[in-house]
């Protein structure tokens, strides 16, 4: 299945959601009134360009609708002129699939009428072999065969709601989900398919644990996602995969923000200094298999004619007719031509695509292709010497990696942490022994202790300062308890990384976990206990001998410390990477089995607290006022050691799991794009 158009909105601006390229015109009056559905009191839309779908292709076609009312006259749904098709419902209210034939309009119609106010899904689909189906709701409502060749009745475009004149034929109520596609689709092959990705689901799930799992079930979503790895491919100047040849990757290798690691052109090897060796010992009509071989130009005509056809070409080269519509055919890549032929052929085609070089003898692929666009050979597209690998920088987040094959065997490739995602592009992938894809941690440290305050001290007293009405000093002020730590960073969401390969080996070992959450900071000292005044002296007089007065003060106590301040808080976990993968239908559960593999990409854990910050110190006490005949007191008492904070708390959450995704897609999707 090829998904040609998928008709959504957006703001009220219709767009294609495939993105095949197709652009949508509105006329009349058609408002948007849920996510997945529009309304039509007058006018239709239409593509404004042609979609690749010819007259004998297999196709199927589908709406979600709400007729306002079903009977009085007919209302199409979609109808097109190439391919000559319509889906409608007729006066009565039947659903009619139409397909025009050498032998007229061929229906189908359903076997009951619809109804209306009502939301019904209908598919019209039509194989191969000229077996329609149409359904409605899921259920097979009609059943035909057609008994003639389908015949074109113009070239207009499809139009959605409306006759081809944009007049008759009106639809009102409700439309959406409007899909083409390339390719015959029932609600019964959707069903098995549907059945296939549960078991592959419970397969995965057999080999990566109780992980998020998605499989897409039908081909059409792969073959979506294909379209903007297409896109990335041509910004890198790649025009097709098959131009590449093997990039192995040897060393570890990081994966920095906007690189892009494109593998060699496959490119012929010649020894051109052997082969200018041997020329002169060739006859003549050697002569001219060789030039014709390894120097093809229009002269070489006469000789190709002559050779041995290889019936097995390196690649599938497919001849197409002309195409009877508004966009000329595009001339043959690095052929020339005059826009009547379209062929599956890149830019500067290289001669390998028709000549067999491995053979002694001249041996010519696709003699005929070739000889028709012979005249207009272009000397650049000779064999050329083959390139080193390179890669350019583009100011994006995103990193890509382009290759024929891509070999990535006992070795690491490792995206840097400010890469957001990674993208493999290869016709194939090897993942030998060892191979690994995993992600740089950041590595910040743990943030440092918080600097102790001098402020947070208590207040010391080093002279005599006295209680009121007290000969005692003062007490020293007590600490005052410090400030907590530091929290810890969040940990680093890893880099997500999408692979898309038509072929895989195996799968690498892949580590994405989110990074742990930073340890917290270490928690601030408490303040230190203030010291204690001294007592005042004791007084004393003279009278047959020294008598005391007035007894001496005790010496102030000095403060306790101040509490330490908590560790900080642990940092949260950071997100695991996403994982997607995309393989070739029916190859899937092969890469799963294929041998043993580590894949990781949970969320980081929470960072644990901070140590606590130590107590401050206790004051020292005064010194009593004690002399030598006043001795009835004593000395202030030091303070107490502040009491330490409390470890620090670990971070709030752990990172939230990555999400796995898998596609499969058609080879004929796969060829057409990529």
């Amino acid at each position: 299945m090829k998904t040609l158009l998928n008709v959504n909105f957006e703001n009220q601006t219709f767009f294609d959601g495939s993105s095949s390229g197709a652009s949508i015109r509105k006329t009349g009056q058609i408002k948007a009134t849920a996510s997945d559905m529009f309304n039509v009191e007058s006018g239709h839309l239409e593509l404004e360009s042609a979609i690749d779908l010819n007259e004998n292709d297999a196709f199927t076609l589908s709406a979600l609708m709400t007729p306002a009312s079903v009977t009085g006259k007919r209302q199409n749904l979609l109808e097109a002129q190439t391919p000559p098709v319509a889906l409608f419902i007729d006066d009565k209210g039947f659903v009619n699939g139409s397909i025009h034939t050498e032998n007229g309009w061929e229906i189908v119609k359903s076997s009951a009428p619809v109804e209306a106010a009502k939301k019904q899904h209908v598919r019209f689909a039509k194989d191969e072999g000229g077996n329609t189906l149409l359904e409605i709701d899921g259920k097979v409502s009609g059943k035909s065969r057609l008994s003639g060749k389908v015949k074109n009745v113009g070239t207009l475009n499809f139009k959605i709601g409306a006759g081809m004149d944009g007049q008759n034929y009106q639809f009102k109520g409700e439309l959406g989900q409007i899909s083409i596609h390339k390719g015959f689709n029932s609600t019964e092959t959707e069903s098995l398919r549907a059945g296939k990705a549960r078991q592959l689901t419970q397969l995965l799930k057999q080999k990566l644990g109780n992980v998020s799992i998605y499989v897409a079930p039908q081909l059409s979503e792969g073959h979506a996602r294909l379209q903007p790895i297409k896109n990335i491919m041509n910004a890198a100047g790649v025009e097709r995969l098959s131009d590449l040849s093997t990039l192995q990757i040897k060393t570890v290798t990081t994966m920095t923000p906007g690189k892009v690691l494109i593998a060699p052109k496959k490119t012929a090897i010649i020894n051109w200094a052997d082969l200018v060796k041997s020329l002169p010992t060739l006859k003549k009509s050697e002569k001219q298999e060789f030039l014709a071989k390894y120097l093809v130009n229009r002269n070489s005509a006469a000789t190709i004619k002559k050779a041995t056809e290889t019936t097995t070409p390196p690649r599938r080269l497919v001849e197409r007719q002309p195409v009877p519509r508004s966009i000329p055919a595009r001339p043959l890549p690095g052929l020339g031509g005059n826009g009547s032929v379209r062929a599956r052929l890149r830019p500067k085609t290289d001669i390998t695509e028709f000549i067999d070089l491995n053979k002694t003898k001249l041996n010519v692929f696709n003699k005929d292709l070739l000889l028709k666009n012979l005249e207009s050979f272009d000397a650049k597209d000779l064999p050329q010497v083959k390139m080193k690998p390179y890669s350019l920088t583009l100011n994006i987040d995103t990193s890509v990696i382009i290759a024929g094959t891509l070999d990535l065997t006992n070795t690491e490739l490792r995206i840097d942490n400010a890469v957001q995602k990674l993208y493999i592009i290869a016709e194939k992938l090897i993942c030998g022994p060892n191979a690994k894809i995993t992600w740089k941690r950041s590595g910040r440290p743990v943030p440092g202790a918080v600097a102790n305050d001098p402020g947070l001290n208590g207040r010391s007293y080093s002279t005599v300062i006295t209680k009121p009405n007290s000969r005692d000093g003062v007490d020293g002020e007590n600490g005052r308890a410090a400030a907590g730590g530091v929290t810890g960073y969040n940990g680093y969401t890893s880099p997500a990384i999408e692979i898309w390969v038509k072929e895989m080996t195996n799968i690498p070992n892949i580590d994405l976990n989110g990074e742990d959450g930073i340890r917290g900071g270490k928690g601030q000292k408490g303040g230190n206990g203030g010291r204690g005044a001294n007592g005042k002296v004791g007084e004393r007089i003279w009278f047959l001998g020294w008598h005391c007065t007035a007894d001496p003060g005790d010496g102030g106590d000095g403060g306790d410390g101040g509490r330490g301040g908590n560790g900080g808080r642990g940092g949260n976990g950071g997100r695991g990477g996403n994982i997607t993968i995309g393989v070739l239908d029916g190859t899937l559960s092969t890469a799963v089995t294929a041998g043993q593999f580590q894949w990781k990409n949970q969320g980081g854990q929470q960072g644990a607290g901070g140590d606590p910050g130590a107590g401050g110190a206790g004051g020292a006490g005064g010194r009593s006022g004690v002399g030598e005949t006043c001795s009835d007191a004593k000395n202030g008492h030091p303070g107490a050691q502040g009491q330490p904070g409390t470890t620090g708390v670990q971070g709030h959450s752990r990172g939230s799991d990555g999400f796995n995704q898998f596609f499969e897609f058609s080879e004929d999707a796969w060829d057409d794009l990529m």
